[in-house]
C-alpha cells in the first residue's frame, strides 16, 4: 500500500481487507460474487476511497444468477424466499408435494417466490436455486457419524462453513421480505442471512412438518445404541427449538405439534395440515398402470423410502400375506419398494413374489391411475411424527382405507368414516385388509364426499394464504 492507494498481492490478505472494507461501508460481509468483483478492482492500484465507493455500488447493484432479477416490490407485493433441503419442481415424496403447495400458497397471496436450498441427497436431480448435495467427507467435520444425520450436518455446515454459506447465498436473487424455512435444518443459514443481508423487518416463518427430534430418535434407535441416538436427537432438538423460538411465526401440520410449538413461543403458529390432490387418470396412464396390476383386484401401498414406511410394512406384513386371495395383488409404489425388494424377509413369506408387485417410483400420472383403480389403500405406519400426507391422499381417493392409528394422526375425525378401518396389531390389520377386499367397491354418500373435499391442498393452505395476504396489505 502506498499513500491512499492499495495494491495487495497475498490472496488471503486481499480477501480479509476487502471483506472488512465492504462491511465498513455496507454494514455486512460481501457475498462470494461481490468479493470476486472487488478483487477484480485490485488487479491494478486503486485509491482506497474509490474502492470503498465501488463496494457500495456493487452492494446496491447485486448481480443475480442466470441474469434474472426480481427487485424490491413497489406495488404492495412481497418477496418470499423458501429454503429447503429438497426441490419441489418435480415432486415425488410427501415433503416435496407439501413444499410445492406451500410455494403455490405464497404465490397466490400476491407474492414473488423463489425456492432455494441444498440438495439433501444424490437422489435429487439438479435444480435451479439449489446447491448440489455435499460430499459425505465434507460433512464429516460437523458430526461424528453422518448416517441418518445428513440433514442436521448440512444445516450446521451451511451456517458455519464460509464457502458453503456463500455458495447458498449466491443462489438468492432478491432481498426477501419473508423467509420460509421448511424443516429446521437450514434455519441457522436463514438467521445468519437475515442478519447480514436483509432489512430489519424481514420475517422468518418456520415450516414444521414433525416434532423432528422425536422422529429422529425413533429412527436412530433402529440402527444405533441408545447413547448415540439420544445424543444425536438432542442436537436436532436444539436446532428445532432455536427455529421455533427465533422465528416470527411457525406453520404446523397437527394439533400435537401446534401445542408443542405454542409451549415454546408466543409468536403465531399457523395450522396448515397436509392435503392431497385428486386427479383423473388418462387412458394412457391406465394402460401403463395395467402392467403392474394384470387386471387383478388389488390393494395399494404407496410410500417413500422414509424409515417409518419401511419398518411399518414389515411390522404388519412379515407374518404373511394370506389376507390376499390368490387372484388378488398388493401393489407397492414409491421409494419404499427398493428396501422391500432387497429385504431377505420377503423370501420367508409364502406367496410373496406371486401376490406382491413392486412398482418402485412411477410418474404421477401412473400413480393417479393406480390410486383410481385400487380397491383398498393400506397405510401400515407403526411409528413417526407429524401427519402422513398419504393418509389425506387415501381418504380423498374414495377407496377403502386400512390404516394404523399412527397413520391417522391429524385425521382422527375420519376414523369412523365409511370405508375406513383402523387396527394396530398385525393380526387385526391383516384381517381388516381381508374384510375390505371382500367388500363391493366403496360408494360414499354425498355428505362424506363433501366432507373429504376439506382434504384438498386448496383448503389446507387457506390459513397460510390469509396470513401472508394480511401481511401484504399492511406494507
Amino acid at each position: 500500500m502506498s499513500g491512499n492507494y492499495i495494491n495487495l498481492r497475498s490472496k488471503e490478505t486481499t480477501s480479509k481487507f476487502l471483506s472488512i472494507g465492504f462491511k465498513v461501508v455496507v454494514g455486512r460481509l460481501p457475498s462470494h460474487n461481490e468479493l470476486s468483483k472487488l478483487k477484480q478492482l485490485t488487479i491494478k492500484e486503486i485509491e482506497i476511497s474509490e474502492l470503498l465507493r465501488q463496494a457500495k455500488l456493487i452492494a446496491e447493484t447485486k448481480s443475480i444468477p442466470q441474469g434474472e432479477f426480481v427487485g424490491p416490490q413497489k406495488d404492495g407485493r412481497l418477496n418470499v424466499l423458501v429454503l429447503s433441503t429438497f426441490p419441489s419442481d418435480n415432486p415425488k415424496h410427501g415433503g416435496q408435494h407439501r413444499l410445492s403447495n406451500l410455494i403455490k400458497a405464497y404465490s397466490d397471496a400476491a407474492t414473488e417466490v423463489f425456492s432455494a436450498g441444498v440438495l439433501g441427497g444424490t437422489s435429487y436431480s439438479p435444480s435451479r436455486g439449489f446447491v448440489p448435495s455435499p460430499n459425505p467427507n465434507d460433512l464429516a467435520p460437523h458430526i461424528r457419524n453422518t448416517f441418518l444425520m445428513e440433514d442436521w450436518a448440512i444445516g450446521h455446515a451451511f451456517e458455519h462453513d464460509t464457502s458453503s454459506y456463500r455458495a447458498l447465498v449466491d443462489q438468492i436473487p432478491f432481498k426477501p421480505d419473508f423467509i420460509h424455512v421448511e424443516h429446521p435444518w437450514l434455519f441457522g443459514f436463514a438467521d445468519r442471512y437475515r442478519n447480514e443481508f436483509c432489512d430489519r423487518d424481514c420475517k422468518i416463518i418456520y415450516g414444521s412438518a414433525n416434532i423432528e427430534h422425536e422422529l429422529k430418535l425413533s429412527i436412530l434407535l433402529n440402527y444405533f445404541d441408545e447413547s448415540w441416538a439420544t445424543h444425536a436427537s438432542f442436537l436436532v432438538k436444539e436446532t428445532e427449538i432455536r427455529a421455533i423460538k427465533s422465528s416470527d411465526a411457525s406453520c404446523c401440520v397437527s394439533a400435537k405439534e401446534q401445542d408443542w410449538i405454542k409451549s415454546l413461543t408466543n409468536q403465531p403458529c399457523i395450522f396448515v395440515p397436509n392435503g392431497a390432490s385428486k386427479r383423473e387418470a388418462s387412458q394412457n396412464a391406465m394402460g401403463d398402470a395395467a402392467r403392474f396390476t394384470d387386471g387383478r383386484k388389488y390393494a395399494l401401498f404407496c410410500g417413500s423410502g422414509h424409515p417409518p414406511n419401511i419398518t411399518g410394512f414389515w411390522d404388519y406384513f412379515s407374518n404373511g400375506i394370506g389376507c390376499f386371495a390368490p387372484d388378488e395383488r398388493l401393489i407397492v409404489v414409491g421409494g419404499v419398494g427398493h428396501s422391500i425388494s432387497n429385504d431377505q424377509r420377503r423370501h420367508r413369506i409364502p406367496g410373496f413374489d406371486s401376490r406382491v408387485r413392486i412398482a418402485h417410483e412411477v410418474e404421477q400420472s401412473v400413480l393417479d391411475a393406480l390410486i383410481g383403480g385400487a380397491h383398498t389403500i393400506v397405510l401400515p405406519i407403526s411409528y413417526g411424527s407429524g401427519t402422513n400426507l398419504k393418509t389425506a391422499e387415501a381418504l380423498l381417493s374414495e377407496k377403502y382405507v386400512v390404516a394404523s392409528t399412527t397413520a391417522m394422526r391429524g385425521f382422527e375425525k375420519y376414523i369412523h368414516s365409511a370405508g375406513v378401518f383402523v387396527a394396530d396389531t398385525p393380526a387385526d390389520f391383516l384381517q381388516l385388509v381381508r374384510t375390505s377386499m371382500q367388500q363391493s367397491p366403496l360408494e360414499l354418500s354425498v355428505d362424506d364426499r363433501i366432507q373429504r373435499q376439506n382434504l384438498s391442498w386448496e383448503n389446507s393452505m387457506g390459513a397460510l394464504r390469509d396470513f401472508i395476504s394480511a401481511a401484504t396489505h399492511r406494507i
